[in-house]
């Protein structure tokens, strides 16, 4: 069994997996991430212990999917919790659990992994939350056997591709904290500061898609985190020339994803290897 758990800057959720298949779901939890590091720490190590109580032996790994890139256990950049920055996540793990495998994964390349081994072609997995972030993923059904899909572009900030250079260069980095945490009842509202802000929101989304269509041509586009439930999808839908779909649950593909690519990490999966950074052309050249 592995344990996944998809950390964000406002909630946290956790799931036991026997394979692809939820054998028990926790309770969403606040993150706590303005309470600091010691609450943090307790609350986590507490939600893992209550998720995985009498079935201990049976863990073979834990997953963090979080948001920003990781050098092994330790956040390096975390766009919506930067407590969690340079911060050693292991030590989050209640002590009898320690000595499991334990690996961090970006939420948004978990998320797009995880969508991806829904579908078939090329999934653009975008994550509308507290922060914004990207991954592309290539449909390639000879790379993982049963599941056959690869990750051709992550968003890893010392990595060959990084889409928050995009995020800045764009004007669009915080897409939604920039406006306050509001955001429910400013979709709802109908006065003109409340519009002003909707269509700011949506103005920016559309360009940072446009500019990542692109560069990947991808044959879907997959967006979830808290804001892919706000009328932000169907006014992107109406605008836009290419497919958005909603994510149905953004924490369950993020978990699925990111428990997938650590069991790669580790040659779960014999004869196959981690998932390839990939440049396309015109990005290249761009740079």
């Amino acid at each position: 069994m592995d344990v996944g758990l998809d950390i964000g800057g406002t909630k946290t959720l956790g799931m036991l997996l026997e394979g692809d298949s939820v054998v028990k779901k926790g309770a969403p939890m606040d993150t706590g991430s303005n309470r600091g590091r010691d609450h943090i720490r307790s609350q986590l190590s507490s939600y893992i212990s209550d998720l995985t109580q009498g079935r201990e032996r049976d863990i073979e790994s834990i997953t963090y999917a979080i948001s920003g890139p990781s050098d092994g256990t330790i956040v390096t950049s975390c766009l919506n919790t930067p407590e969690f920055v340079r911060w050693d996540m292991h030590e989050t793990l209640p002590e009898h659990l320690q000595h499991k495998q334990f690996s961090l994964q970006r939420d948004s390349t978990a998320f797009a992994y995880g969508e991806s081994l829904q579908r078939q072609g090329r999934v653009l997995g975008v994550i509308f939350g507290t922060g914004v972030s990207a991954c592309i993923v290539d449909g390639k059904p000879e790379c993982f056997g049963h599941k056959g899909h690869r990750c051709t572009a992550e968003v890893y900030r010392d990595g060959t591709l990084d889409i928050h250079d995009v995020h800045e260069n764009l004007g669009a980095r915080n897409i939604i904290a920039r406006y306050g945490p509001h955001l429910d009842q400013m979709w709802t509202s109908t006065d003109d500061a409340a519009r002003a802000m909707q269509d700011g929101i949506v103005a920016a989304a559309e360009k940072y898609l446009n500019h990542l269509h692109r560069i990947f041509s991808p044959d879907i586009t997959i967006i979830g985190g808290g804001q892919s439930k706000s009328p932000l999808i169907e006014r992107l839908q109406r605008i836009v020339p290419y497919t958005i779909e909603r994510s149905t649950d953004t924490s369950l593909s993020a978990i699925i994803g990111g428990v997938n690519l650590s069991r790669l990490e580790r040659g779960f999966y014999k004869s196959q290897h981690r998932p390839e950074l990939y440049v396309p052309q015109t990005y290249a050249q761009a740079r």
